[in-house]
């Protein structure tokens, strides 16, 4: 009889402590060893980057991660920007919590749109692990990588993850969306009388004027509510849309690197009227899939496509020869994801700044930069050499005369496009972190995440970060 009530007891005692973690809503989620285990939490904090309108999660995605027994809590607010409110969370299975210390320290896995900030640090810990854009490499980031590290924590940046083709397939669709609004700024800014303010930034009421002309097309891609399927369009309907915003296009543009930034840019210059386009893209592959691109839409007597490695003097002269020069030249490598290389040098942009200044929109910041940054003494005194702009002060005007553009979060520009259209890509990944294995045994299984990972339980993993910040991996 002892022996029975033991075990009943002992029965109970197992009960409570596995479900006393829990409050209403949880489930249980028992592996088939038979241990105990709490739910997986995964945080949704408000982004706090400027300019920043994106969501880490959509309802879409908290619906499906609830369904299969997440815990899902998202901060108050943090979809408002993309037009998401408290209540849809809510009704898709979220916990809505006030502030952001309650989702980072209750989050298995926080999960972002954009790098953590200095402020966000202290919320750092071992085990933990942060899902989203970092852009690691990029000389502003080597505090935060080594924070990463010091603390513990793994990281999961969107930009190194790829597929079995080795293609970086959560950096697309927002690469995509940037190209579609680098285009549209590139012609804007071209045809629209702009000043500066004193220290040579574009001034509030010129900001004022430009989001007027785009606020039509931006209003209409927000009616449409799916990227692709505006992207698909017949030309009529784009032209229709754009239509305010043309006026004498962006004249002769240069994009440099041939992926899916330059591609859209360049379609997007073209529907706006470009006077010719030029790409450069030394992989031969590419070349053709893009020659085969613009082709099929009736542009071949407009696009040049160039291998800068066999014609680097045809490169040079489209440069001199530029309106608009927009660069998204980024390498993903077996080694990890390094710093942009820079394409455009000071004693470069200072030659073809001679005859023509230009919309110079440098996409590729995020990572470090294609073009250098060349302030004017007065810039640097006032604001230091961060080579970043914003959405609220997009341009500066830069010792030759150029307007140069360097926003790290362009598709923020329209959130409630960007937002849904990022979460359909980052959900399967997402899924496979919350599946209850160990990190071990997820990385064993799917390529996708091992390749993404570039530091784990504060190891750096990523070879081509460590070079970038002079770093002996496994120590600073």
């Amino acid at each position: 009889m002892k022996k029975r009530c033991f075990t009943i007891i002992t029965l109970v005692f197992a009960i409570v402590f596995c479900f006393g973690g829990l409050t209403s809503g949880d489930e249980l989620r028992v592996p088939l060893g038979g241990v105990c285990q709490t739910p997986v939490v995964v945080g949704i904090p408000k982004e706090i980057k400027e300019g920043e309108t994106r969501v880490g999660l959509t309802p879409k995605e908290v619906e499906e991660l609830t369904a299969k027994g997440v815990v899902v809590l998202v901060e108050e607010g943090a979809g408002e920007k993309s037009g998401i409110k408290d209540r849809d969370f809510k009704d898709a299975g979220a916990r809505i919590v006030a502030t952001a210390k309650e989702v980072w320290d209750s989050a298995d896995i926080v999960k972002k749109v954009k790098e953590p900030l200095p402020s966000e640090y202290v919320y750092f810990r071992r085990g933990l692990t942060i899902f989203t854009y970092f852009h690691l490499a990029n000389p502003e980031n080597k505090e935060l990588t080594g924070e990463l590290m010091r603390k513990g924590v793994t990281a999961i940046p969107y930009e190194t993850v790829v597929d079995e083709h080795e293609k970086t397939y959560l950096l697309e669709p927002m690469s995509r969306i940037a190209g579609w609004v680098a285009g549209i700024w590139a012609t804007v800014y071209r045809n629209t009388q702009i000043h500066a303010n004193e220290t040579f930034r574009i001034k509030i009421d010129s900001v004022a004027e430009i989001d007027e002309k785009v606020e039509l097309f931006y209003s209409r891609i927000l009616e449409e509510d799916n990227f692709e399927k505006l992207r698909a369009s017949d030309s009529d309907y784009l032209s229709g849309i754009l239509a305010g915003i043309q006026e004498n296009g962006p004249g002769d543009v240069v994009l440099l690197g041939g992926g899916a930034v330059s591609q859209e840019a360049a379609l997007m210059s073209l529907m706006l009227g470009a006077s010719s386009v030029t790409i450069t893209e030394p992989n031969p592959e590419r070349l053709g899939e893009l020659d085969e691109f613009f082709s099929s839409r009736g542009y071949d007597d407009k696009v040049t496509i160039i291998n800068p490695g066999e014609k680097p003097e045809d490169v040079k002269s489209s440069l001199r020869k530029a309106d608009v020069i927009i660069s998204a030249v980024y390498i993903r490598s077996e080694t990890g994801s390094a710093i942009a290389p820079v394409l455009i040098d000071e004693e470069l942009l200072e030659e073809i700044s001679r005859d023509k200044k230009k919309v110079v929109i440098d996409v590729s910041c995020d990572q470090g930069g294609n073009v250098v940054p060349s302030f004017r003494q007065k810039y640097i005194t006032r604001y230091s050499a961060k080579y970043e702009t914003f959405h609220s002060f997009p341009v500066y005007l830069d010792r030759f005369g150029n307007w140069r553009m360097a926003i790290p979060n362009i598709p923020a520009a329209f959130g409630e496009v960007a937002s849904p259209y990022l979460n359909e890509a980052t959900q399967p990944v997402l899924l496979k972190l919350v599946s209850g294995e160990s990190l071990e045994d997820i990385m064993a299984a799917n390529l996708d995440v091992k390749s993404g990972i570039a530091i784990k339980g504060g190891e750096l993993l990523d070879i081509a970060v460590a070079d970038a910040h002079g770093i002996v991996r496994n120590g600073v």
